[in-house]
């Protein structure tokens, strides 16, 4: 049975496309960045706006896609000086979609951790319980009813 949210065959290769075309934009702007004469600078630029032209194309919301538009063409238009005040924010907004997924994992693995060791300490408590007998038990309820002073 799916569910109304689980994605389809479609989604999930756009979705993959959508990264692919990412991490395709984020190693074109590493080449910009480290293009040595001006001849090698220019046609990484336009390289740059291509693959940043790509990726919005392949983003579902078509707000994002003109966005992406726009910015491919203000980089084509601007002077050397303009386009490295624009690699800043470009650089960290790829690092931001491409170390997201990572982050949400990290998450998970720590909340998984966390119920892990809650069950292992209850296990624990009860493990010392039965080891010990009926006593313990009683000790630790009394001393859990007992006045606090």
């Amino acid at each position: 049975m799916t569910h109304l949210n689980d994605p389809t065959t479609a989604e999930r290769a756009q979705e993959h496309a959508w990264h692919r075309a990412i991490a395709n934009l984020q190693a074109d702007v590493e080449a910009y960045k480290s293009a040595g004469d001006a001849a090698q600078r220019a046609a990484a630029a336009s390289t740059v706006a291509l693959s940043l032209r790509r990726a919005g194309a392949l983003h579902p919301d078509p707000s994002v896609a003109h966005k992406m538009a726009e910015d491919a063409d203000a980089f084509e238009r601007a002077d050397a000086g303009e386009k490295e005040r624009m690699m800043h924010p470009l650089l960290t907004g790829l690092a931001v979609l491409l170390g997201t997924p990572f982050a949400l994992v990290g998450a998970v693995l720590v909340a998984a951790g966390g119920v892990v060791y809650g069950v292992a300490k209850t296990l624990e408590g009860v493990g010392r319980g039965l080891a010990a007998g009926p006593e313990y038990l009683y000790a630790l309820w009394a001393r859990s009813r007992a006045p606090q002073s």
